[in-house]
């Protein structure tokens, strides 16, 4: 994440990488997505100065028949459990992200 003071906008990009901290998959041909680039902008809001705007697109292939409400809940989950997180760290760093 990174901080605009002048457009007073926290923005950042990630991709999902090959980590050897993850075990290797046994069986290469079970595949149930693919990650691309993703992106997520928190601008302050217009309305009220004590809330945010935030955006998220995000690049992913599925790659076989999930039914949509398991990836809307899961979808919700992640997002919920990444602005904790982003929360947390600008919380944890105020005087880079005051």
């Amino acid at each position: 994440m990174t901080l605009d003071t002048e457009k007073d906008i926290y923005e950042g990009a990630y991709v999902s990488v090959d980590s050897s901290i993850v075990p290797i998959n046994g069986n290469q041909k079970v595949i149930r997505g693919i990650n691309g680039a993703n992106y997520v902008r928190v601008t302050r809001s217009t309305i009220d100065s004590k809330m945010s705007h935030i955006e998220w697109i995000q690049n992913s292939d599925i790659k076989c028949n999930i039914p949509r409400r398991l990836i809307e809940g899961s979808m919700c989950a992640f997002f919920r459990n990444y602005m904790e997180n982003v929360k947390t760290f600008i919380s944890n760093h105020p005087n880079e992200y005051p």
